[in-house]
Protein backbone atom coordinates (compact mmCIF):
# COMPACT_ATOMS: atom_id res chain seq x y z
CA UNK A 1 0.00 0.00 0.00
CA UNK A 2 0.91 3.44 -1.25
CA UNK A 3 1.54 5.88 2.12
CA UNK A 4 0.95 9.74 1.46
CA UNK A 5 3.95 11.23 2.82
CA UNK A 6 2.62 13.87 5.87
CA UNK A 7 4.14 17.79 5.14
CA UNK A 8 6.66 18.69 8.11
CA UNK A 9 5.23 22.27 8.23
CA UNK A 10 1.42 21.06 8.58
CA UNK A 11 1.76 19.50 11.82
CA UNK A 12 3.17 23.29 13.42
CA UNK A 13 0.37 25.25 11.61
CA UNK A 14 -2.65 22.38 13.43
CA UNK A 15 -1.13 23.05 16.45
CA UNK A 16 -1.43 26.80 15.76
CA UNK A 17 -4.95 26.75 14.75
CA UNK A 18 -5.69 24.94 17.93
CA UNK A 19 -3.88 27.54 20.26
CA UNK A 20 -5.49 30.56 18.49
CA UNK A 21 -8.85 29.11 19.15
CA UNK A 22 -8.23 28.00 22.80
CA UNK A 23 -7.25 32.06 23.34
CA UNK A 24 -10.17 33.04 21.86
CA UNK A 25 -11.72 31.24 23.97
CA UNK A 26 -10.08 31.70 27.35
CA UNK A 27 -10.42 35.64 25.71
CA UNK A 28 -13.99 35.15 25.76
CA UNK A 29 -14.60 33.47 29.00
CA UNK A 30 -12.73 36.33 30.97
CA UNK A 31 -14.30 39.09 29.62
CA UNK A 32 -17.39 37.12 30.13
CA UNK A 33 -16.15 36.58 33.65
CA UNK A 34 -15.81 40.60 34.02
CA UNK A 35 -18.76 41.25 32.87
CA UNK A 36 -20.23 39.19 35.36
CA UNK A 37 -17.96 40.62 38.49
CA UNK A 38 -19.32 44.31 37.38
CA UNK A 39 -22.73 43.35 37.46
CA UNK A 40 -22.06 42.08 40.84
CA UNK A 41 -20.45 44.94 42.05
CA UNK A 42 -23.54 47.05 40.89
CA UNK A 43 -25.81 45.02 42.53
CA UNK A 44 -24.06 45.17 46.10
CA UNK A 45 -23.81 49.10 45.52
CA UNK A 46 -26.83 49.21 44.35
CA UNK A 47 -27.97 46.97 47.71
CA UNK A 48 -25.92 48.17 50.23
CA UNK A 49 -27.66 52.15 50.41
CA UNK A 50 -30.49 49.69 50.60
CA UNK A 51 -29.36 47.60 53.58
CA UNK A 52 -28.10 50.63 55.21
CA UNK A 53 -31.67 52.36 55.05
CA UNK A 54 -33.12 49.11 56.74
CA UNK A 55 -30.60 49.28 59.50
CA UNK A 56 -31.34 52.89 60.16
CA UNK A 57 -34.89 52.22 60.02
CA UNK A 58 -34.96 50.08 62.25
CA UNK A 59 -32.84 51.58 64.53
CA UNK A 60 -35.45 54.70 64.53
CA UNK A 61 -38.58 52.85 64.72
CA UNK A 62 -37.35 50.73 67.82
CA UNK A 63 -35.77 53.32 69.51
CA UNK A 64 -38.86 55.33 69.61
CA UNK A 65 -40.60 52.54 70.58
CA UNK A 66 -38.86 51.66 73.89
CA UNK A 67 -39.53 55.67 74.53
CA UNK A 68 -42.73 55.78 74.10
CA UNK A 69 -43.70 52.56 75.89
CA UNK A 70 -43.70 53.75 79.47
CA UNK A 71 -46.05 56.33 77.84
CA UNK A 72 -47.90 54.25 76.48
CA UNK A 73 -48.31 52.08 79.66
CA UNK A 74 -49.28 55.53 81.94
CA UNK A 75 -51.43 56.90 79.34
CA UNK A 76 -53.62 53.49 79.09
CA UNK A 77 -53.60 53.65 82.95
CA UNK A 78 -55.10 57.34 83.27
CA UNK A 79 -57.22 56.32 80.73
CA UNK A 80 -58.57 53.20 81.96
CA UNK A 81 -58.54 53.60 85.73
CA UNK A 82 -58.85 57.00 86.16
CA UNK A 83 -61.79 58.14 83.09
CA UNK A 84 -63.51 55.44 83.44
CA UNK A 85 -66.09 56.09 86.72
CA UNK A 86 -66.68 51.94 87.14
CA UNK A 87 -62.84 51.65 87.21
CA UNK A 88 -62.21 54.19 88.85
CA UNK A 89 -65.13 53.30 91.98
CA UNK A 90 -63.63 49.76 91.85
CA UNK A 91 -60.34 50.89 92.30
CA UNK A 92 -60.88 52.91 95.84
CA UNK A 93 -63.75 51.15 97.10
CA UNK A 94 -61.32 49.04 99.40
CA UNK A 95 -60.33 52.41 100.51
CA UNK A 96 -63.55 52.46 102.77
CA UNK A 97 -61.51 49.53 104.97
CA UNK A 98 -58.48 51.22 105.51
CA UNK A 99 -57.99 52.47 109.34
CA UNK A 100 -56.11 55.74 107.67
CA UNK A 101 -59.23 56.88 105.63
CA UNK A 102 -61.73 56.02 108.17
CA UNK A 103 -60.16 58.20 110.76
CA UNK A 104 -59.07 61.02 108.07
CA UNK A 105 -63.07 60.95 106.74
CA UNK A 106 -64.39 61.02 109.67
CA UNK A 107 -62.44 64.37 111.30
CA UNK A 108 -63.08 65.93 107.81
CA UNK A 109 -66.63 64.56 108.58
CA UNK A 110 -66.81 66.09 112.30
CA UNK A 111 -64.62 69.30 111.37
CA UNK A 112 -67.43 70.41 108.79
CA UNK A 113 -70.04 69.15 111.70
CA UNK A 114 -68.50 71.19 114.08
CA UNK A 115 -68.30 74.40 111.59
CA UNK A 116 -71.83 74.59 110.77
CA UNK A 117 -73.45 73.31 113.85
CA UNK A 118 -73.40 75.32 117.16
CA UNK A 119 -74.04 72.45 119.94
CA UNK A 120 -74.00 75.32 122.61
CA UNK A 121 -76.32 77.12 121.07
CA UNK A 122 -78.92 74.42 120.58
CA UNK A 123 -78.34 73.78 124.31
CA UNK A 124 -78.95 77.13 125.26
CA UNK A 125 -81.79 77.62 123.32
CA UNK A 126 -83.16 74.37 125.33
CA UNK A 127 -82.01 75.71 128.87
CA UNK A 128 -83.65 79.04 127.80
CA UNK A 129 -86.54 77.75 126.86
CA UNK A 130 -86.59 75.23 130.72
CA UNK A 131 -85.64 78.28 132.46
CA UNK A 132 -89.00 80.14 130.83
CA UNK A 133 -91.00 77.36 133.05
CA UNK A 134 -90.04 79.27 136.06
CA UNK A 135 -88.63 76.21 137.71
CA UNK A 136 -86.88 76.48 141.22
CA UNK A 137 -84.04 78.70 141.63
CA UNK A 138 -82.13 74.80 142.43
CA UNK A 139 -83.57 74.18 139.26
CA UNK A 140 -82.50 76.77 137.08
CA UNK A 141 -78.88 76.43 138.23
CA UNK A 142 -78.46 73.03 137.58
CA UNK A 143 -79.38 74.05 133.88
CA UNK A 144 -76.95 76.23 134.33
CA UNK A 145 -74.09 73.97 135.01
CA UNK A 146 -75.29 71.51 132.75
CA UNK A 147 -74.84 73.56 129.84
CA UNK A 148 -71.66 72.37 129.18
CA UNK A 149 -71.24 69.08 129.65
CA UNK A 150 -74.22 68.67 127.73
CA UNK A 151 -72.93 70.93 124.82
CA UNK A 152 -70.03 68.33 124.40
CA UNK A 153 -72.34 65.28 124.97
CA UNK A 154 -74.06 65.87 122.18
CA UNK A 155 -70.95 66.28 120.21
CA UNK A 156 -69.39 63.45 121.69
CA UNK A 157 -72.77 61.40 120.15
CA UNK A 158 -72.39 63.08 116.85
CA UNK A 159 -68.74 62.28 116.64
CA UNK A 160 -69.13 58.48 117.74
CA UNK A 161 -72.02 58.01 115.65
CA UNK A 162 -69.57 59.22 112.79
CA UNK A 163 -67.22 56.78 113.71
CA UNK A 164 -69.48 54.21 113.92
CA UNK A 165 -70.93 54.91 110.46
CA UNK A 166 -67.37 55.21 108.71
CA UNK A 167 -66.04 51.85 110.37
CA UNK A 168 -69.41 50.20 109.63
CA UNK A 169 -70.16 47.44 106.67
CA UNK A 170 -73.01 49.70 105.43
CA UNK A 171 -70.70 52.54 104.74
CA UNK A 172 -68.88 50.23 101.92
CA UNK A 173 -72.58 51.71 99.79
CA UNK A 174 -71.94 55.19 100.43
CA UNK A 175 -68.52 55.18 99.82
CA UNK A 176 -69.12 53.98 96.63
CA UNK A 177 -71.70 56.57 96.24
CA UNK A 178 -69.61 59.55 97.10
CA UNK A 179 -66.69 57.87 95.09
CA UNK A 180 -69.13 58.00 91.96
CA UNK A 181 -70.16 61.56 92.35
CA UNK A 182 -66.67 62.46 93.13
CA UNK A 183 -65.88 61.13 89.59
CA UNK A 184 -68.25 62.72 87.46
CA UNK A 185 -67.40 65.71 89.15
CA UNK A 186 -63.65 65.61 88.60
CA UNK A 187 -64.07 64.72 84.67
CA UNK A 188 -66.63 67.69 84.44
CA UNK A 189 -63.92 69.27 86.57
CA UNK A 190 -61.42 68.36 84.37
CA UNK A 191 -62.95 69.67 81.06
CA UNK A 192 -63.31 73.14 82.56
CA UNK A 193 -66.71 72.60 84.18
CA UNK A 194 -66.64 74.09 87.84
CA UNK A 195 -69.99 73.88 88.94
CA UNK A 196 -70.24 70.37 89.86
CA UNK A 197 -69.89 69.12 93.63
CA UNK A 198 -65.75 69.09 93.16
CA UNK A 199 -65.30 73.03 93.70
CA UNK A 200 -61.93 74.59 94.51
CA UNK A 201 -61.36 77.16 96.91
CA UNK A 202 -59.71 80.20 95.59
CA UNK A 203 -58.54 81.67 99.09
CA UNK A 204 -56.43 78.11 100.34
CA UNK A 205 -56.04 76.87 96.61
CA UNK A 206 -57.09 73.58 97.50
CA UNK A 207 -59.07 71.16 95.74
CA UNK A 208 -62.43 69.82 97.98
CA UNK A 209 -64.99 67.16 97.64
CA UNK A 210 -68.72 67.35 98.76
CA UNK A 211 -69.17 64.15 101.42
CA UNK A 212 -72.84 65.31 102.53
CA UNK A 213 -74.04 62.12 101.86
CA UNK A 214 -71.54 60.61 104.29
CA UNK A 215 -73.25 63.33 106.72
CA UNK A 216 -76.83 62.49 105.79
CA UNK A 217 -75.78 58.92 106.49
CA UNK A 218 -74.76 60.16 110.25
CA UNK A 219 -78.57 61.95 110.54
CA UNK A 220 -80.18 59.10 109.43
CA UNK A 221 -78.44 56.82 112.10
CA UNK A 222 -79.08 59.25 114.57
CA UNK A 223 -82.27 59.87 114.16
CA UNK A 224 -82.86 56.13 114.21
CA UNK A 225 -81.52 56.07 117.68
CA UNK A 226 -83.89 58.00 118.67
CA UNK A 227 -81.69 61.11 119.00
CA UNK A 228 -84.32 63.79 118.89
CA UNK A 229 -81.68 66.41 118.65
CA UNK A 230 -80.74 65.24 115.48
CA UNK A 231 -83.04 67.05 113.67
CA UNK A 232 -81.77 70.10 115.01
CA UNK A 233 -78.89 69.52 112.70
CA UNK A 234 -78.93 71.11 109.82
CA UNK A 235 -77.74 69.63 106.04
CA UNK A 236 -74.27 69.95 106.06
CA UNK A 237 -71.98 70.22 103.18
CA UNK A 238 -68.69 68.23 104.28
CA UNK A 239 -65.80 69.82 101.88
CA UNK A 240 -63.30 67.23 102.25
CA UNK A 241 -59.85 68.41 100.59
CA UNK A 242 -58.17 66.75 98.22
CA UNK A 243 -54.86 68.23 96.60
CA UNK A 244 -53.90 71.68 95.52
CA UNK A 245 -54.09 74.27 92.71
CA UNK A 246 -51.39 73.57 91.40
CA UNK A 247 -51.78 69.87 91.47
CA UNK A 248 -55.11 70.48 89.49
CA UNK A 249 -53.18 72.02 86.75
CA UNK A 250 -51.28 69.11 86.48
CA UNK A 251 -54.36 66.59 86.54
CA UNK A 252 -56.19 68.59 83.87
CA UNK A 253 -52.88 68.72 81.60
CA UNK A 254 -52.52 64.89 82.57
CA UNK A 255 -56.04 64.51 81.73
CA UNK A 256 -56.06 65.88 78.33
CA UNK A 257 -52.87 64.36 77.39
CA UNK A 258 -54.22 60.56 78.65
CA UNK A 259 -57.39 61.17 76.47
CA UNK A 260 -55.76 62.49 73.54
CA UNK A 261 -52.74 59.35 73.85
CA UNK A 262 -54.06 56.50 76.11
CA UNK A 263 -56.02 55.11 72.67
CA UNK A 264 -53.34 55.25 70.08
CA UNK A 265 -50.56 55.61 71.22
CA UNK A 266 -50.55 51.45 72.81
CA UNK A 267 -50.98 50.20 69.08
CA UNK A 268 -48.25 52.82 67.68
CA UNK A 269 -45.77 51.29 69.83
CA UNK A 270 -46.47 47.88 69.05
CA UNK A 271 -46.24 49.19 65.17
CA UNK A 272 -42.78 50.66 65.87
CA UNK A 273 -41.65 47.38 67.83
CA UNK A 274 -43.09 44.88 64.95
CA UNK A 275 -41.46 47.04 62.11
CA UNK A 276 -38.33 47.47 63.61
CA UNK A 277 -37.55 43.83 64.33
CA UNK A 278 -38.65 43.23 60.99
CA UNK A 279 -36.34 45.55 59.24
CA UNK A 280 -33.56 44.71 61.14
CA UNK A 281 -30.92 42.83 59.63
CA UNK A 282 -30.08 40.92 62.82
CA UNK A 283 -33.19 40.43 64.21
CA UNK A 284 -32.28 38.14 67.35
CA UNK A 285 -29.66 40.84 68.46
CA UNK A 286 -32.53 43.64 67.40
CA UNK A 287 -34.76 41.98 69.54
CA UNK A 288 -32.59 41.20 72.84
CA UNK A 289 -31.28 45.14 73.02
CA UNK A 290 -34.75 46.12 72.19
CA UNK A 291 -35.96 44.02 75.29
CA UNK A 292 -33.50 45.41 77.56
CA UNK A 293 -34.57 48.49 76.94
CA UNK A 294 -37.82 48.23 77.41
CA UNK A 295 -36.93 46.71 80.59
CA UNK A 296 -35.04 49.46 81.61
CA UNK A 297 -38.11 51.96 80.57
CA UNK A 298 -40.73 50.04 83.11
CA UNK A 299 -38.09 49.77 85.81
CA UNK A 300 -37.66 53.55 84.94
CA UNK A 301 -41.56 54.20 84.92
CA UNK A 302 -42.07 51.90 88.64
CA UNK A 303 -39.54 54.70 90.45
CA UNK A 304 -40.90 57.40 88.72
CA UNK A 305 -43.95 56.40 90.27
CA UNK A 306 -42.54 55.81 93.59
CA UNK A 307 -40.60 59.41 93.27
CA UNK A 308 -44.45 60.98 92.51
CA UNK A 309 -46.16 59.36 95.01
CA UNK A 310 -43.62 60.39 97.44
CA UNK A 311 -43.82 63.97 96.24
CA UNK A 312 -47.75 63.60 96.18
CA UNK A 313 -47.52 62.51 99.78
CA UNK A 314 -44.90 65.50 101.07
CA UNK A 315 -47.46 68.01 98.96
CA UNK A 316 -51.14 67.09 100.72
CA UNK A 317 -49.83 66.44 104.34
CA UNK A 318 -49.97 67.74 106.50
CA UNK A 319 -51.73 70.54 105.65
CA UNK A 320 -54.55 68.73 103.25
CA UNK A 321 -54.57 65.27 104.84
CA UNK A 322 -52.49 62.78 107.16
CA UNK A 323 -49.35 61.34 105.68
CA UNK A 324 -50.74 57.97 105.98
CA UNK A 325 -54.14 58.97 104.50
CA UNK A 326 -52.21 60.24 101.58
CA UNK A 327 -49.85 56.78 101.27
CA UNK A 328 -52.89 54.28 101.43
CA UNK A 329 -54.92 56.76 98.68
CA UNK A 330 -51.76 56.82 96.44
CA UNK A 331 -51.15 53.00 96.74
CA UNK A 332 -54.21 52.32 95.77
CA UNK A 333 -54.75 54.29 93.25
CA UNK A 334 -51.24 53.58 91.29
CA UNK A 335 -51.57 49.52 92.74
CA UNK A 336 -52.59 48.38 88.92
CA UNK A 337 -49.99 50.68 87.39
CA UNK A 338 -47.41 49.11 89.36
CA UNK A 339 -48.74 45.71 88.50
CA UNK A 340 -48.65 46.23 84.63
CA UNK A 341 -45.32 48.01 84.61
CA UNK A 342 -43.36 45.06 86.91
CA UNK A 343 -45.22 42.03 84.67
CA UNK A 344 -44.24 44.53 81.35
CA UNK A 345 -40.63 44.71 82.31
CA UNK A 346 -40.23 41.04 83.30
CA UNK A 347 -42.14 40.21 80.32
CA UNK A 348 -39.25 42.38 78.35
CA UNK A 349 -36.29 40.67 80.57
CA UNK A 350 -37.55 36.80 79.22
CA UNK A 351 -37.86 38.12 75.72
CA UNK A 352 -33.93 39.96 75.48
CA UNK A 353 -33.10 36.81 77.34
CA UNK A 354 -34.53 34.50 75.11
CA UNK A 355 -33.94 36.23 71.96
CA UNK A 356 -29.58 36.45 73.67
CA UNK A 357 -29.94 32.56 74.06
CA UNK A 358 -31.25 32.43 70.40
CA UNK A 359 -28.76 34.44 69.01
CA UNK A 360 -25.79 33.92 66.66
CA UNK A 361 -22.85 35.33 69.33
CA UNK A 362 -20.34 33.21 70.39
CA UNK A 363 -21.07 34.00 73.92
CA UNK A 364 -24.53 32.56 73.24
CA UNK A 365 -23.51 29.53 70.72
CA UNK A 366 -21.37 28.70 73.71
CA UNK A 367 -23.57 29.03 76.41
CA UNK A 368 -26.61 26.48 74.44
CA UNK A 369 -24.07 24.26 74.31
CA UNK A 370 -23.18 24.41 77.85
CA UNK A 371 -26.56 23.95 78.61
CA UNK A 372 -27.44 21.41 75.86
CA UNK A 373 -24.25 19.27 77.03
CA UNK A 374 -25.34 19.81 80.71
CA UNK A 375 -29.26 18.92 80.19
CA UNK A 376 -27.81 15.61 78.09
CA UNK A 377 -25.43 14.41 80.79
CA UNK A 378 -28.60 14.75 83.49
CA UNK A 379 -30.65 12.48 81.39
CA UNK A 380 -27.78 10.23 80.53
CA UNK A 381 -26.99 9.40 84.14
CA UNK A 382 -30.54 8.49 84.96
CA UNK A 383 -31.23 6.67 81.85
CA UNK A 384 -27.72 4.68 82.94
CA UNK A 385 -29.86 4.05 86.19
CA UNK A 386 -32.88 2.79 84.92
CA UNK A 387 -35.00 6.04 85.15
CA UNK A 388 -36.67 6.66 81.90
CA UNK A 389 -39.67 9.53 81.28
CA UNK A 390 -41.00 6.89 78.71
CA UNK A 391 -44.02 8.35 76.39
CA UNK A 392 -44.22 11.41 78.94
CA UNK A 393 -40.67 12.68 78.02
CA UNK A 394 -41.44 11.84 73.98
CA UNK A 395 -44.65 14.33 74.41
CA UNK A 396 -42.55 16.86 76.55
CA UNK A 397 -39.87 16.58 73.87
CA UNK A 398 -42.93 16.86 70.91
CA UNK A 399 -44.05 19.90 72.10
CA UNK A 400 -41.25 21.66 74.15
CA UNK A 401 -41.17 25.11 72.31
CA UNK A 402 -45.51 25.15 73.40
CA UNK A 403 -44.50 24.46 77.18
CA UNK A 404 -41.78 27.20 77.22
CA UNK A 405 -44.18 29.86 75.56
CA UNK A 406 -46.74 28.64 78.55
CA UNK A 407 -44.33 28.75 81.19
CA UNK A 408 -42.80 32.04 80.24
CA UNK A 409 -46.44 33.70 80.10
CA UNK A 410 -47.30 31.78 83.09
CA UNK A 411 -44.82 33.59 84.98
CA UNK A 412 -45.85 37.13 83.51
CA UNK A 413 -49.62 36.68 84.37
CA UNK A 414 -48.72 35.80 87.85
CA UNK A 415 -46.60 39.01 88.50
CA UNK A 416 -49.39 40.67 86.67
CA UNK A 417 -52.02 39.48 88.76
CA UNK A 418 -50.13 39.64 92.01
CA UNK A 419 -51.66 42.05 94.73
CA UNK A 420 -49.28 43.99 95.52
CA UNK A 421 -46.30 43.72 93.15
CA UNK A 422 -43.12 43.73 95.36
CA UNK A 423 -39.45 42.65 94.52
CA UNK A 424 -39.63 39.17 96.37
CA UNK A 425 -43.13 38.66 94.07
CA UNK A 426 -40.83 39.51 90.71
CA UNK A 427 -37.70 37.31 91.98
CA UNK A 428 -39.78 33.86 93.52
CA UNK A 429 -41.43 34.33 90.11
CA UNK A 430 -38.38 34.49 88.26
CA UNK A 431 -36.63 31.04 89.96
CA UNK A 432 -40.12 29.75 89.21
CA UNK A 433 -39.96 30.48 85.54
CA UNK A 434 -36.17 29.27 85.21
CA UNK A 435 -37.14 26.02 87.62
CA UNK A 436 -39.90 25.26 85.03
CA UNK A 437 -38.10 25.41 81.88
CA UNK A 438 -34.96 23.75 83.12
CA UNK A 439 -37.69 20.69 84.53
CA UNK A 440 -38.70 20.46 80.95
CA UNK A 441 -34.93 20.16 79.89
CA UNK A 442 -34.27 17.30 81.98
CA UNK A 443 -37.75 15.16 81.46
CA UNK A 444 -37.92 15.41 77.64
CA UNK A 445 -37.03 12.62 75.72
CA UNK A 446 -35.22 13.38 72.20
CA UNK A 447 -35.39 11.02 69.23
CA UNK A 448 -31.58 10.64 69.51
CA UNK A 449 -31.09 9.09 73.37
CA UNK A 450 -34.53 7.12 72.79
CA UNK A 451 -32.15 4.84 70.56
CA UNK A 452 -28.85 5.21 72.59
CA UNK A 453 -27.44 2.26 73.75
CA UNK A 454 -28.29 3.54 77.58
CA UNK A 455 -31.43 3.75 77.00
CA UNK A 456 -31.89 0.42 75.27
CA UNK A 457 -30.39 -1.35 77.98
CA UNK A 458 -32.86 0.21 80.38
Amino acid sequence: MTQTPVSPDSVPRADTAASERSDRELDRRLRALEAENAALRAGQTSRRPRGILRSVLAVVALTLAVLLAPLAVLASWVRIELVDTDRFVATLAPLAEDPAVQSFLGDQVMAAVDEQVDFDAIVGSLASGLTSLELPSEADAAITLLRGPAAQGMRSVVASTVEETIASDAFAGTWQLALTNTHRATIALMRGDTNGMLTLDRDTGELAIDAGVIVAQVKDQLEARGFGLASMIPNVTASIPLTTAEGLVGAQLGYAAAVALGTWLPWLVLALLVAGVALARRRTRALARTGFGLTLGFLLLLGGLSVGAALFEQAVSPGVMPGSTAAALTTQLTESLRSTSAALAFAAALIALAALLLGPSRGAVALRSALTSGFARARAAYSAHGVTTGAVGTAIERFRSALALIVAVGGVLIIFLARPVNAPTIAWTTVGVLGALALIELLRRPEAEEHSPAAESA
